[in-house]
């Protein structure tokens, strides 16, 4: 899932008003800004509980008359510079919201921004300085921020002054658009805001358009070997596992922005797997399943180069079947047959408690449970209104007050559009996953039965090549860390300097890119970054250069597949 840290990046990296504000009390946001609120396989945050937590803030607040004593006479203070015009308070940098001139240059709008912002900062304040423990202090700092940015005045038509500009600009033709798309979004769009038309761009044609061809096809996934674009390709193909809970083309997105391509152009010989879409019908999929399915994969690219071994790539949840498939291979003898892994924003255990969210707790996990056992599926969609609101300023009122104030379209950005188009997780695929993600498993020896065969990960013995994003608070980097130091080779790690996605979708030539290098070793993660080695640009070509030192000798490019069941991208990729 696109995550909106990637989502700042993508376009300017934000940062908000709050992180200076809370630091005045004693939290340092340097590290818990990036805390996962939530976690798509957990579910959604209630509104009651959002009201409980508010409840139990504020009733705490009010038995600290020190506490609201200071923040009201802060609060007053400051309230009357802005009167008089002597506020020095402005948005944090990158704050979108107030980026239209009139927020500086009109009195009003500007006082009405000051305000906002000093009260805004003052709820959060006082709802993180009542919290008795970090978790508290975060879960009442994210509903705190629920309300303050739904209420920011950009959010509405009577106090923005860029949609009252518009709408005079063209005499009211905006205000038409608006109505219509809030109108569509609510019958259509569940009622949220729309981050991408649906018809900006084609798969198979502007995404997932690198050539290739399915050379195998099973009920759970496609197989794709892709065309060769030079002379010669590396002797030791590539497999690449996506996410189980995405569609594939994250690793093909538009030309010059592809992973598939770039791999492709560097003269390696890729075959990736596209997942199933799967329905009510396949339930009982689970993390074995799965795990056999990349081994028959593996076994397939295998045979189809004629090579006795081949690197694995997976990408962050395809991590959790693929170190499966990775322990069940290591513990039957047949561990040689994978010349690497390769392992991007993956996690192998709790992520320092933080993969499944702040509002995880038994109680949640189990009702989780239940639910998608009595659907069948885990809906893509619902999964990616969770991701959506860990941060609603960027994923929903930056969308409704362009699209439902201003009635503008949506931007066309690649990555939204995939995001857009989810797949849903199996009843057992899900259970297994918070089992993964709660248990901590695979930190065990034998702790995960996988294929019939006790997984322990030091004996998967071969080269490993983890990725992670500095600013990743989906897989938490230092989590991504320690799950290198789990496998029994030597193991290289990366730290980029964006989020998520950005730190997988890393073409190069991207603006201000950068990233971290070295051994893993017997280091903790902030000694390793002390000793790292500094990169700019892109992660890719470093990862390109590793493989080929770890690849047979380049070959003669192969001829297309004789038997291909169709070109790329496939059949299950459309799969609704």
């Amino acid at each position: 899932m696109l995550d909106a840290t990637s989502l700042a990046e993508y376009r300017a990296n934000s940062k908000n008003d709050s992180k200076s504000s809370a630091t005045h009390i004693g939290i340092s946001l340097g590290d818990t800004d990036r805390v996962k609120v939530s976690s798509p396989f957990v579910g959604g945050i209630e509104p009651a509980s959002i009201l409980g937590i508010l409840t139990s803030t504020f009733t705490k607040a009010a038995s600290s008359p020190h506490l609201l004593a200071t923040e009201t006479t802060r609060l007053t203070g400051e309230m009357w510079k802005i009167a008089l015009g002597k506020s020095e308070l402005s948005p944090a940098k990158g704050d979108r919201r107030f980026s239209h001139p009139a927020w500086k240059e009109c009195p009003i709008h500007s006082a009405l921004a000051q305000a906002y912002l000093s009260w805004a900062s003052t709820i959060e304040r006082v709802s993180v300085a009542v919290g008795e423990d970090d978790r508290e202090r975060l879960r009442a700092r994210f509903a705190a921020q629920l309300v303050t940015g739904a209420l920011s005045p950009s959010n509405s038509l009577l106090t923005n002054p860029q949609a009252k500009a518009k709408a005079v600009e063209t005499a009211g033709a905006s205000l038409m658009r608006a109505a219509a798309r809030m109108a569509h979004d609510v019958v259509n769009n569940g009622g949220m805001p729309s981050q991408t038309e649906p018809d900006a761009f084609a798969v198979g044609k502007d995404l997932a358009a690198t050539p290739g061809a399915v050379v195998l096809r099973t009920p759970m996934l496609e197989l794709i070997e892709y065309a060769p674009q030079t002379e010669e390709v590396l002797g030791t193909p590539m497999l690449l596992v996506p996410p189980v809970v995405n569609k594939y083309y994250l690793l093909d997105l538009a030309p010059g922005r592809s992973m598939i391509e770039n791999l492709v152009q560097s003269g390696v010989r890729v075959f990736a797997i596209s997942w199933r879409n799967p329905t009510a019908a396949h339930r009982d999929w689970g993390l074995d399943a799965y795990a056999g399915a990349i081994v028959e994969a593996l076994d397939a690219a295998c045979r189809m180069s004629g090579s006795p071994s081949a690197h694995m790539a997976a990408i962050c949840t395809g991590a959790a079947p693929a170190s499966a498939a990775l322990g069940h291979l290591a513990a039957t003898g047949k561990g040689a047959k994978v010349a690497s892994a390769t392992m991007v924003v993956s996690v192998l255990d709790s992520n320092k408690g933080a993969s499944l969210g702040l509002f995880a707790n038994p109680d949640t996990i189990e009702t989780a449970k239940r639910r998608s056992a009595a659907e069948g599926v885990l809906c893509g969609r619902e999964m990616g209104r969770i991701f959506t609101w860990m941060r609603p300023d960027d994923l929903v009122w930056n969308y409704m007050a362009s699209g439902w104030l201003m009635g503008e379209a949506p931007a066309t950005m690649d990555l939204l559009h995939w995001n857009n188009d989810p797949i849903r997780v199996t009843a057992a695929m899900h259970a297994d996953l918070l089992h993964f993600f709660s248990e901590d498993p695979m930190r065990r020896p034998g702790g995960l039965v996988a294929l019939g065969t006790p997984v322990t990960l030091a004996q998967v013995e071969c080269d490993s090549y983890f990725v992670a994003g500095a600013t990743d608070h989906i897989s938490l980097w230092q989590g991504v860390y320690d799950s290198a130091r789990l496998l029994g080779g030597p193991s290289e790690f990366v730290l980029h300097s964006s989020g998520h996605v950005q730190a997988i979708v890393n073409p190069p030539g991207s603006r201000k890119s950068s990233y971290l290098t070295g051994a893993v070793g017997n280091r903790t993660p902030e000694e390793w970054k002390e000793k790292a080695t500094a990169h700019e640009g892109s992660w890719w070509a470093h990862w390109t250069k590793w493989l080929e030192l770890r690849s047979a000798p380049r070959v003669p490019a192969p001829a297309a597949p004789a038997d291909a069941l169709a070109a790329a991208p496939g059949t299950y990729v459309f799969e609704a």
